[in-house]
């Protein structure tokens, strides 16, 4: 340890020693060169200083003029400056007067957009309403359509059903007849016993073996014309009251002035259903007769109002319009001669068939009509409902419709 020390210690002081050897040899360098430098810096003699003063003079004056320039630049700088100030000055006034009629003009902007803005929620306003009635005037239409499609669906049903009551009507028409060809005959009957009666007491034998026989026919004869006569004369009785009813109700209905189509069409709904619901506590047969038949043609007269243009524009239109309203024509025609012979012929097993005849021919009436007025007739449209409950047991005229319709379907296939 102490010989490290020793080394350090040594080593120090050789190192002194070597720099106070060298330090008088650097100072010497050091000075020489300083005198060097100031010698080439510094003027030492008079040329030289009147040569730094010639040069001080020489960058005075260049720097003087250098001076000169700038300012003589900067004082036409400055006017420039100052006219571009009073330019701008002005530009600055004239803008600021701008923007006055600037703010001027953008408070009447502004008011008028205020009052654009009123105008404008008054036309929303406006058209919101308008809107609302659209929509009003779009359901009224819908629901106006609705009861269109009501009306005419109604109008097809009342159709049908005028058909349906047609054949009623000449059924009863054909009881009457019978009932007409009744008393006529138990006329003749009543007149033929009192035609006998007169002849048996005439031609009375005075034997008396036959005495009581020919007291006995007479009585016989007598009670029988007699009961005959009670019975003729009740049926007689009932007769004329049903035909004195008949002949008023006609009256009526003459002198009853015709009233509107839609009046017609509701007041032969209400009697329709009047004279559907009748029950046998109800008015008699003929007065029923009569509601429907004065039914049928209060209906007829609406539907023919309602349904006559078309059927007119129909038949003109189609080549075979003709020939088939003469065919329906003769299918009346033999209708109306069926009627006829119902009314002469007894109530019995044939009345059955020549109803069954009648409605044949009106369902053939029927299709004809249905065919003559094409796809848009409503008869096709109530032939596709369901048929009423009926309490009797015969073929409603839908059914000969609908058997007429598969037939021809048959045929044309």
């Amino acid at each position: 340890m102490i010989q490290y020390g020793l080394v350090f210690a040594l080593g120090f002081f050789a190192a002194a020693l070597l720099a106070l050897l060298i330090s008088p040899i650097l100072h010497r360098r050091v000075v020489v060169l300083t005198e060097r430098r100031m010698r080439d810096t510094i003027a030492l003699t008079d040329s030289e200083v009147r040569a730094e003063k010639d040069a001080a003079r020489a960058r005075y004056a260049g720097e003087n003029r250098r001076l000169s320039v700038m300012l003589a630049e900067e004082r036409r700088r400055r006017e420039t400056t100052a006219g571009e100030h009073a330019r701008l000055k002005d530009e600055f006034a004239k803008a600021r007067r701008q923007l006055r009629e600037l703010d001027g003009r953008i408070g009447e902007l502004v008011d008028a957009g205020a009052r654009i803005s009123a105008e404008l929620g008054q036309e929303q306003e406006h058209g919101a309403s308008m809107e609302n009635d659209v929509t009003e005037a779009r359901h009224d239409g819908e629901a106006k359509a609705r009861r269109i499609d009501t009306l005419v669906t109604q109008l097809g049903n009342l159709s049908a059903r005028i058909e349906e009551m047609r054949i009623e009507i000449a059924t009863r028409d054909t009881r009457i007849e019978t009932m007409r060809s009744q008393i006529d005959s138990l006329r003749t009957d009543r007149q033929r016993l009192r035609d006998d009666l007169r002849r048996t007491e005439t031609e009375a034998h005075p034997q008396t073996e036959r005495e009581g026989e020919t007291q006995e026919r007479p009585d016989e004869q007598v009670d029988r014309p007699r009961s005959l006569d009670g019975r003729l004369a009740s049926r007689i009785a009932e007769l004329s009251d049903r035909e004195a009813a008949l002949e008023r109700r006609q009256n009526d209905d003459r002198r009853s002035p015709a009233t509107a189509t839609t009046d017609q069409m509701d007041e032969s709904r209400e009697e329709i259903s009047a004279a559907v619901d009748l029950s046998p506590e109800k008015p008699s047969d003929i007065e029923r007769t009569e509601t429907i038949e004065q039914t049928l043609m209060r209906a007829e007269r609406a539907v023919g109002d309602l349904m006559g243009g078309r059927s007119e524009r129909t038949m003109d239109r189609t080549a075979t319009g003709a020939a088939i309203g003469h065919r329906v024509e003769r299918l009346r025609k033999r209708h109306a001669a069926l009627v006829d012979a119902l009314g002469r012929e007894r109530q019995g097993e044939d009345d059955q068939q020549l109803r069954e005849e009648i409605a044949e021919i009106a369902a053939m009436m029927v299709d004809l009509t249905a065919r003559r007025e094409g796809a848009a007739s409503p008869i096709h449209g109530i032939l596709t409902r369901p048929d009423a409950q009926d309490a009797t047991t015969h073929p409603s005229l839908a059914e000969h419709m609908r058997r007429r319709i598969a037939e021809r379907s048959e045929e044309e296939g």
